[in-house]
């Protein structure tokens, strides 16, 4: 392989097109020779990748955007990703955008989508062509379920990948496509300051199911800190709390999550979280949830009182 092709294959990792091999100096009759001699391998009629090249995510996105033809850029969760975006689900196939006027061909393992598409809308994140980190905020929060569509906006507003006017520019830019009143409620419920506004959403949650709980509550246990609590209930030993997702989301405090709560319930506490979706959309579900609890734990005391008291 002549050094340019090899330097423009390189930055691909290793695939590039007929084109750019023949503006590269090849001539149809050498990759032709190339392809026979099985130097090259074809992904798709006109799209090559070099013979041993390690298959990983990487060489596969660039089949798929290379495949999609000129403009392609890589979209939704996959590029959510890429962005590093906390909280984007994972996924099985890649998502790959293309302008409307284009006619895409599709790789094995992407789904390649026409839309609306303008040179503002794509950057590059480690040399490949992706949705800007705005774009693919809002592009999620249309498409995604209200409770990811919510932390993915919350998660991207906390960590300053995108700021609120580039989110409102964009909602605006897509005020007529699918899933924009979507979009708008997750970008209404996912304020960055999530945690305290939603501890004062839940209080009167907490207070409609007839309890009275003490604020950031300290719990103990054998004369050592386990956690403090949004609200808690010491004589139940219930804890409830508000989910924001801002400390929740990376796997650092995901892993934390788990340990607070094993303590929590080693101390012989009850632990509810709500998300903002919950408790925003879903008010008297979560009072209903607060009051079962509250009852069953109120129950399970009485009887342990019988038995041991």
């Amino acid at each position: 392989m002549n050094p340019v092709l090899a330097k423009v294959a390189r930055a691909q990792s290793g695939v590039f097109t007929r084109r750019q091999a023949r503006e590269c100096g090849y001539s149809d009759e050498r990759i032709r020779t190339e392809l026979k001699n099985r130097r090259w391998l074809v992904v798709v009629p006109g799209v090559y990748r070099v013979t041993g090249t390690p298959g990983g995510w990487n060489t596969r996105v660039w089949c798929a955007l290379l495949a999609a033809g000129d403009g392609a850029a890589l979209a939704g969760r996959p590029a959510g990703r890429l962005h590093r975006i906390d909280g984007v689900p994972g996924y099985d196939r890649l998502a790959v955008t293309v302008p409307l006027n284009r006619r895409p061909r599709r790789a094995t393992g992407a789904r390649v989508d026409p839309v609306p598409l303008h040179r503002r809308d794509v950057t590059r994140r480690r040399g490949i062509p992706v949705l800007t980190a705005a774009r693919t905020v809002v592009d999620l929060a249309r498409e995604e379920s209200l409770e990811v569509a919510t932390r993915v906006v919350g998660d991207a507003l906390r960590t300053q990948v995108v700021n609120p006017d580039q989110v409102a520019r964009e909602l605006a830019a897509a005020r007529h496509w699918r899933g924009i009143g979507r979009a708008r409620r997750a970008v209404a419920l996912a304020d960055p300051r999530l945690e305290s506004i939603l501890e004062a959403e839940l209080l009167p949650l907490i207070t409609a199911a007839g309890l009275r709980v003490v604020p950031q509550l300290e719990v103990t246990h054998q004369g050592l800190f386990v956690a403090r609590l949004d609200f808690g209930e010491p004589e139940l030993r219930l804890g409830i709390e508000a989910d924001g997702y801002a400390t929740h989301a990376l796997r650092l405090g995901f892993e934390r999550d788990r340990e607070r709560a094993a303590l929590l319930q080693v101390a012989g506490w009850t632990l509810l979280s709500f998300t903002a979706t919950k408790i925003r959309m879903h008010p008297r579900w979560v009072v209903d949830v607060i009051g079962a609890t509250a009852r069953r734990l109120s129950a399970n005391r009485e009887i342990s009182d019988v038995h041991y008291g």
